[in-house]
């Protein structure tokens, strides 16, 4: 039995979406990160609430990115065919 390989459309490049996406989906991330940091080495309470808060915007933000990457990444992934393998 032949095993598939893939085959990408050539006429399609959807991997700058997905690296866009990612960029983006990291740097949201990356703030996020930050801001929790901040948070732990704080030592007054309204601070930390502020930082909380902060943090949940970030990551409400941060869920429309998450649907961009992974429909720009499902968009690149159906770019390639599965195409059966020629036995020699």
């Amino acid at each position: 039995m032949s095993a598939p390989f893939l085959a990408q459309n050539v006429n399609v490049n959807p991997v700058s979406a997905v690296n866009s996406a990612h960029q983006q989906v990291a740097a949201k991330l990356s703030v996020i990160n930050n801001l929790r940091s901040q948070k732990e080495s704080s030592k007054l309470q309204e601070e930390k609430d502020a930082l909380q808060v902060l943090i949940d915007v970030r990551s409400t933000e941060a869920q429309p990115l998450l649907t961009s990457y992974v429909n720009a990444f499902n968009t690149f992934i159906g770019t390639y065919n599965m195409v059966p393998n020629q036995s020699q």
